[in-house]
């Protein structure tokens, strides 16, 4: 029995949330010294003092300004706070967004019904939208969301080489070696794309990886067709995608960052649904069975 045969998932998504905290930390600081100019621009309104003002009777601002500043604070608070807990739930969901999938593969110990080459078009497109989403500056939370993704991805192309064959290599050093290049390429990938124009930074990190995303569907909706089957599909997959993706456009929104950023994502939900929808029909039809 291979090195961590007995509990894989669990050493896999270790090996995940690793990849995911050392992109959180690596990013951390420059969305805190973001948070702190904002907070200092509410904190000193542009209202200046009068130009002769007595030393003898000080200053104050007009009470209408004193609320409105209030209230520009409340809301600047809310609002961090919103794009921080949806940051937090759509980086979480697509760190364990193939969590499901990998665990029915670890217990039936096979990928069957599950198309790799979704796996692969999925696994290329995070790659190239992380490396955009470095090169823009773009949140830590979406990028951290890319980040965990594409390291899942690596897991889950591990499982193909290691149950689908016969080698002795352990399945953590396929694991270890997928996450690597992957890290690798976005950095690597991240520097070229900076060097950009903005146009073509967007059609190249945000259409492109969309497309792939939704390219990326059709092996696995061609399974469920041709088989009439949505064995070995799990449809945890799914739900922590749309999650995922909805809390991550909520964030790209609020941010401000321009909805060809958000892209990749809308396509996610769409074809997810079209998905369900496709697996919903099989099912009432007497064919398949979900998982």
């Amino acid at each position: 029995m291979q090195p961590c045969a007995g509990r894989p998932l669990v050493c896999l998504l270790l090996l995940a949330l690793v990849v995911l905290t050392g992109a959180l930390n690596a990013m951390g600081s420059a969305g805190r010294i973001d948070v702190r100019h904002c907070a200092h621009r509410s904190r000193h309104p542009s209202l200046p003092p009068p130009p002769h003002r007595s030393r003898a009777v000080p200053y104050s601002r007009p009470r209408s300004c004193v609320a409105s500043t209030h209230t520009s604070s409340l809301a600047l608070g809310a609002s961090a706070l919103g794009v921080s807990v949806s940051g937090a739930v759509g980086t979480a969901c697509f760190a364990l967004l193939l969590a499901p999938q990998a665990l029915l593969n670890a217990r039936r110990r096979t990928t069957d019904g599950l198309s790799l080459k979704l796996v692969l078009l999925w696994h290329l497109g995070s790659i190239i939208y992380g490396a955009a989403l470095l090169a823009s500056r773009a949140s830590p939370w979406i990028l951290a969301s890319m980040a965990s993704f594409s390291a899942m991805s690596a897991v889950l192309e591990a499982q193909v080489a290691v149950y689908n064959s016969t080698t002795s290599t352990p399945l953590l050093a396929y694991v270890a070696l997928g996450i690597s290049i992957s890290c690798l390429a976005i950095w690597l990938m991240g520097s070229l794309l900076a060097s950009l124009p903005a146009h073509l930074l967007s059609l190249v990190g945000h259409v492109l990886p969309a497309a792939f995303f939704a390219v990326g569907f059709l092996p696995q909706l061609r399974i469920f067709l041709t088989s009439r089957s949505v064995e070995g599909y799990s449809f945890g997959v799914t739900l922590l995608d749309v999650i995922g993706s909805g809390a991550n456009v909520y964030v790209i929104a609020r941010t401000r960052a321009g909805w060809a950023q958000a892209l990749p994502f809308l396509v996610i939900i769409g074809f997810h649904g079209v998905l369900v929808a496709i697996a919903a029909w099989i099912v009432l039809n007497g064919a398949g069975s979900t998982t």
